[in-house]
């Protein structure tokens, strides 16, 4: 009897461990994101230590998950389409710019962008930007010179302007208007550098023509790794302040140099979710990014973008 009932215990211990083997097949596992100096790298490649910094904006809430993607970068070449296209000559001396009879574009090396800009501006613009048919024009510049290349207008990003350097009126009062364009993951925007710069930005006039285009002439051939939980607007403060962030924007009125080692309060007013490009993990992974003020160890105020992973990083 004993023995049967040893065999039976056997029986269900052998399911249970089956089945157990079977869930974790089926369960996917949360993909791996180490902390690399991306993470802790401010635009002007600085670092920075911080404390007491603090949200007080509206109630801000995401998905409990996120994706992590791998990525390849493939050269698209649109530079050299553009050149053509636009009848551009290479100009003399070290720096990497083109002319033309229309149009001019330079390379920045910092960056790694290239921007097309008009020579001239029409001189009898009416004010009133048309946002579908602006939309319309960007999105055709992209698929002209970047062809399969998945990038979308971010709609929540266009900005408007009566010149090209875009203020914050409303666009029926506007002659031009900033639209960038990007990839997308769980109706996120992708970013590409440590300045949180769109691969695209393309700037069009009242008259629908397209004025400016700035861009990174690389594609993103993307792979997803699975979901991560997400970390809440409280504990992404939290790795803030343990220095697990870096400023991604500084601004100061009266323009002086910008000491960035300390800052040592800061209130966040606004939030939003951004994935970011990481070359050094070779990931694409989701960041908050928070807008506010702070002071630095001089005591001087400042207008700041402080970006922090929105999932947890594995420590190396």
């Amino acid at each position: 009897m004993s023995s049967k009932w040893f065999i039976r215990l056997l029986v269900v211990a052998g399911l249970a461990i089956l089945v157990a083997t079977i869930l974790r097949l089926l369960t996917p596992h949360a993909p791996s994101v180490p902390g690399t100096a991306t993470i802790t790298t401010n635009s002007d490649g600085s670092k920075t230590s911080f404390a007491n910094v603090s949200y007080t904006g509206p109630t801000f809430t995401i998905p409990s998950t996120l994706s992590v993607e791998s990525y390849t970068a493939l050269s698209t070449n649109s530079q050299n389409q553009i050149i053509q296209d636009y009848k551009l000559a290479s100009g003399s001396g070290t720096f990497k710019v083109w002319h033309g009879s229309d149009f001019s574009m330079v390379y920045n090396s910092q960056t790694g962008q290239y921007t097309l800009s008009a020579n001239q501006q029409p001189t009898t613009l009416t004010p009133g930007i048309d946002s579908a048919k602006v939309t319309q024009t960007a999105q055709a510049f992209a698929t002209k010179y970047f062809g399969a290349s998945p990038l979308l207008v971010i709609t929540q990003e266009i900005s408007y302007g009566i010149d090209e350097q875009i203020s914050t009126i409303t666009a029926d009062k506007a002659l031009f208007a900033n639209l960038p364009l990007s990839y997308v993951i769980d109706g996120y925007p992708v970013t590409v550098s440590a300045n949180n710069l769109y691969p695209l930005i393309v700037t069009v006039n009242s008259a629908n023509q397209v004025t400016k285009a700035t861009f990174v002439p690389a594609q993103l051939q993307m792979t997803s790794l699975g979901k991560k939980p997400t970390l809440t607007v409280t504990q992404a403060l939290a790795n803030i302040n343990k220095g697990q962030a870096a400023v991604t924007s500084v601004f100061q009125e009266n323009f002086q140099p910008i000491d960035l080692t300390s800052i040592t309060s800061a209130a966040m007013t606004s939030v939003k979710v951004q994935y970011r490009v990481d070359a050094a993990s070779n990931l694409i992974y989701p960041f908050y990014i928070f807008d506010g003020t702070g002071t630095n160890a001089q005591n001087t105020a400042l207008n700041l973008e402080i970006s922090t992973p929105a999932v947890a990083i594995t420590a190396q």
